[in-house]
């Protein structure tokens, strides 16, 4: 049988603290550490037993905050992926991080047991906005744990924020300035999104939020200003100096498998996907009886779904869509069905068209929702 190669997700919950704009899955209670190291640790052993044929090409352990654990759980964890799995061909190996969580044990764990990519949380240089954003760390603590980090890891991604309330388009040009000043080898800006469930959602119209015009310069400034320096502009929030653009990430834009762990992890495998429930405690208790974690959805993609996932992830790509190619594949001719909004949104500097390949401009990437749900079956 052939080996098939996937993208590996493992999703660590625990936070010191939650952040006021966040909604990814997360919990405060780090009694249950040790007891979701073990459960993660038979989840693993029981997928590598039961898909030999799949083998990770990239590893990415996200959160929550995975360096918030215990570092010997940490490397009870990461000992055990290389037992499970062949990660001799593992092409990329990320952590996710917060600057308060950062030490150097820490680190020394990462390092020794393979991880080569470290993504750290900055968000702003303004302690003020990180404030804000009820974040536990200071721009001192990104500091120190950037110089750290730099002494482990070769290849780190910093994101930052745009649209904080409170936040100037000045402030931002400072943490921009700030930030390019490190060279990390990648780059990931990300607007703020009031999502529900979330204490901003709660508190919405109390926030100093920039107006939706405002975001869109600050989102475009940021772009220059990066490109200007040497980023490549390769997908809507991310920037990479060339030849450091995320491979695992990038997996998930072009629709190749991944498996996720954890609750709330997201798989796409065979046409398929699902998720776990956002419930550690039904996870832990599942895994270590032995049965599968309850799912929160499942779902097989129709034809019609996998066209519209391929153009919506695909434009946010910078490389585009290969019109005729996709017309060939799908059957679907975007370039006739659409041909007016295609000419006005070239005209008008949102996208452009070369050789069949349709692509977003930065101006487009500020609107693409509005372009892609123009496209979509």
């Amino acid at each position: 049988m052939t080996d098939i190669p996937f993208g590996m997700y493992i999703h660590i919950p625990f936070c010191l603290k939650k952040c006021g704009y966040c909604d990814f899955y997360s919990v405060t209670d780090f009694s249950l550490q040790e007891k979701y190291i073990s459960a993660l640790c038979k989840h693993l052993e029981s997928f590598s037993r039961e898909k030999p044929s799949l083998y990770p090409q990239t590893v990415y352990i996200g959160g929550g905050t995975p360096t918030a654990v215990d570092a010997l759980l940490l490397n009870r964890l990461l000992k055990h992926i290389s037992s499970c799995f062949d990660i001799s061909r593992v092409m990329e190996y990320t952590v996710e991080t917060n600057p308060a969580t950062i030490d150097a044990q820490k680190l020394e764990v990462l390092a020794s047991n393979h991880v080569n990519r470290l993504s750290i949380g900055m968000q702003s240089s303004s302690d003020s906005e990180l404030s804000a954003l009820s974040r536990i760390h200071t721009y001192s603590d990104f500091l120190y744990g950037y110089s750290l980090s730099r002494k482990y890891i070769d290849n780190i991604n910093v994101d930052i924020m745009a649209g904080i309330p409170g936040q100037t388009s000045d402030s931002l040009d400072r943490t921009v300035k700030n930030i390019l000043s490190l060279k990390p080898e990648h780059i990931s800006v990300y607007l703020l999104r009031i999502e529900r469930e979330t204490p901003f959602y709660r508190m919405r119209t109390e926030l100093l939020l920039p107006d939706d015009d405002t975001c869109a310069d600050m989102y475009l400034s940021v772009s220059s200003a990066l490109e200007k320096s040497g980023y490549v502009h390769y997908e809507i929030s991310n920037f990479a100096l060339p030849g450091n653009e995320a491979i695992h990430n990038t997996s998930y834009w072009k629709r190749k498998p991944y498996v996720g762990f954890g609750p709330s992890a997201h798989s796409f495998i065979c046409k398929t996907r699902y998720s776990y429930k956002k419930n550690i405690y039904e996870y832990i208790n599942a895994v270590l009886s032995g049965v599968m974690p309850p799912l929160d959805e499942y779902s097989v993609l129709t034809e019609k779904d996998a066209v519209n996932e391929e153009i919506m992830l695909s434009l946010r790509l910078s490389e585009g869509l290969d019109l005729p190619y996709f017309k060939e594949k799908t059957g679907y001719d975007i370039l006739e069905e659409n041909r007016q909004d295609i000419t006005e949104w070239i005209s008008a500097g949102l996208a452009s068209m070369n050789n069949g390949v349709f692509r977003l401009t930065d101006r487009g990437f500020a609107v693409s929702n509005y372009i892609i749900s123009g496209l979509l079956l």
